[in-house]
């Protein structure tokens, strides 16, 4: 992937910002920063004029190595044997991540939803159980 000028001016934005003690946060799309009081009408200007590298930075560095390995793989794919362009490309990997991410915590709730319900069966189990020992002996011992 090419590193433009306006990722490196991003990238040292994100730097003069932490530098101000300024946190810098992707919601939806959209940059979320606080205290926003320390921010400069420069600033303001440079983020507006980078924020699509500064989205981008931000969701990159959210990821973790095997995550970030698959997005670069997907972009590479994307373009070389897809033929799209650069941009293209990532947005079609963004989405394959955030698809699989999805499927991730949907089969981690599933899980955890399993879970509880083999606790709950043993717990009944045992309780039936513990019920039929008394009435399996025939009565008070």
């Amino acid at each position: 992937m090419t590193v433009t000028p306006n990722q490196i001016a991003a990238d040292m934005l994100l730097d003069e910002l932490a530098d101000r003690g300024i946190t810098v946060k992707v919601h939806a799309g959209n940059l979320a920063l606080w205290p926003r009081d320390r921010l400069t009408s420069g600033m303001r200007g440079r983020l507006r004029e980078h924020k699509p590298e500064l989205v981008r930075a931000l969701r990159l560095a959210a990821l973790d190595e095997d995550q970030r390995d698959a997005w670069e793989e997907r972009v590479a794919i994307c373009v070389i044997d897809g033929g799209l362009s650069e941009t293209e490309a990532e947005a079609v990997a963004w989405r394959e991540i955030e698809a699989a991410q999805d499927a991730h915590v949907g089969a981690g709730a599933a899980t955890r939803a399993a879970s509880v319900v083999s606790a709950k069966r043993r717990q009944e189990d045992a309780t039936r159980a513990n019920a039929g020992d008394v009435g399996a002996s025939g009565g008070i011992e």
